[in-house]
């Protein structure tokens, strides 16, 4: 899958996208402001996610993690594709799937 797998995906349905665009449009600007946060500010970050989570992690160790070059705070999709071949490759994901109306709709609306 390359140096820089992706953790966690997201989405929504094109109706739900339609149906709740402010909903929608609220979610993905909260996503890209916690991502530039984490990236402008790793110990608040840190700090951040042992006090929600009550994480018991070394704070330290999470503070490095978050500014390890090879980990990107990203909302955008990347390398989904080989993600999918992969899966598919291990039975996790069958050859048959049809996406007729899947698309990627993240742009800012102005």
């Amino acid at each position: 899958m390359g140096p820089h797998p992706r953790q966690a995906g997201l989405y929504a349905t094109d109706k739900f996208r339609t149906t709740n665009p402010k909903t929608y449009r609220a979610f993905i600007d909260a996503l890209d402001e916690a991502a530039r946060f984490v990236k402008a500010n790793p110990e608040k970050a840190a700090d951040t996610y042992i006090r929600v989570n009550h994480a018991k992690i070394d704070r330290d160790l999470l503070v490095k993690i978050i500014k390890n070059p090879q980990v990107e705070y990203k909302i955008a999709p990347q390398n989904t594709l080989a993600l999918a071949q992969f899966l598919h490759r291990v039975g996790a994901m069958p050859s048959d799937l049809n996406f007729p109306s899947f698309s990627f709709r993240l742009r800012r609306q102005t």
